[in-house]
């Protein structure tokens, strides 16, 4: 009996747009699989990229956040097999036809693959991106069981739709978890390498690091003087931890690229998100667990 392998649907999320998104959009076989693409927001024209696209489909994105496009993209969707891109990461040739060799047994419920960054982008969105995505990077065994990077990851529709059910949480964190718990094996495939080749203006402020810093360290309150002290001294002494860990892994995969500027990015990017992510856990702190939502 030959098995048939299964239909596959890439979901494109956009975080730039114009020619980042068709470069993105270029890089995959439009004639073998679905491809959806969520716009930016709500000015976005997709009827204008469908005439340049036709084999695309478009959806509008308004002003929802990513996890929220994801899943509205999911569910307008058809393939057996799902995966999610953003358009700042470019996948490799072979991508497609990797997830769906991955998938061809029904044991796997997630995979991704590495990551790579691109050597051409400036200092402070190569800086993000090795905070963001230097656990995946060629060559790292960090992919899995217990982390698959957000801006390329595939899942079996079977598997994904009951564990995002009720939740736009993130679907690398919260939704990897609940499949995982289910018993689901959640694959590192190499064939599934993208190159991180641009980033959004929002995602490299300070203040959006800030932000996604308060967003982490409140699920983990800190109740007391005590605890609200070590979240303090957590945050700085994490501060210089993890920028010598990214320059670590930097300068071990694309030496050239280390300059003091993006050193000095790598140090800025991380205090934002380190005290967030203090701030974040000392104000969940001081209110009563069902006050938090």
């Amino acid at each position: 009996m030959v098995v048939r392998p299964p239909d596959l649907s890439v979901i494109i999320v956009s975080l730039v747009g114009g020619e980042t998104l068709a470069r993105c959009i270029e890089r995959l076989p439009l004639t073998e699989v679905e491809v959806v693409a969520v716009l930016r927001d709500a000015a976005s024209d997709a009827a204008l990229w469908a005439r340049r696209y036709p084999r695309v489909r478009f959806l509008p994105g308004g002003d929802a956040p990513v996890p929220v496009r994801r899943k509205r993209a999911v569910e307008a969707s058809s393939g057996a097999v799902v995966a999610l891109l953003e358009d700042t990461s470019w996948p490799e040739r072979g991508w497609c036809e990797a997830i769906v060799a991955a998938f061809a047994g029904p044991l796997i419920v997630a995979a991704a693959g590495p990551v790579a960054i691109a050597s051409f982008l400036s200092d402070r969105c190569r800086a993000l991106a090795w905070i963001e995505f230097g656990d995946f990077a060629p060559g790292s065994r960090a992919l899995a069981p217990d982390r698959i990077p957000a801006n390329a990851m595939a899942f079996r529709r079977s598997a994904l739709v009951p564990a995002m059910a009720g939740d736009d949480g993130l679907y690398e964190d919260a939704v990897c978890w609940r499949l995982r718990d289910r018993g689901g094996t959640i694959a590192r495939v190499d064939g599934m390498t993208v190159t991180c080749s641009a980033c959004s203006e929002e995602s490299t402020s300070l203040a959006d690091r800030v932000a996604r810093g308060r967003l982490h360290g409140a699920a983990s309150p800190a109740r007391g003087l005590g605890q609200r002290l070590r979240a303090i001294a957590g945050a700085v002494g994490s501060v210089f931890s993890r920028t010598a860990r990214d320059i670590r892994r930097a300068s071990q995969n694309d030496p050239q690229s280390v300059s003091l500027l993006f050193i000095v990015w790598l140090a800025l990017l991380e205090s934002a998100w380190a005290f967030g992510a203090a701030a974040g856990s000392i104000a969940a702190g001081r209110h009563s667990p069902k006050a938090i939502r």
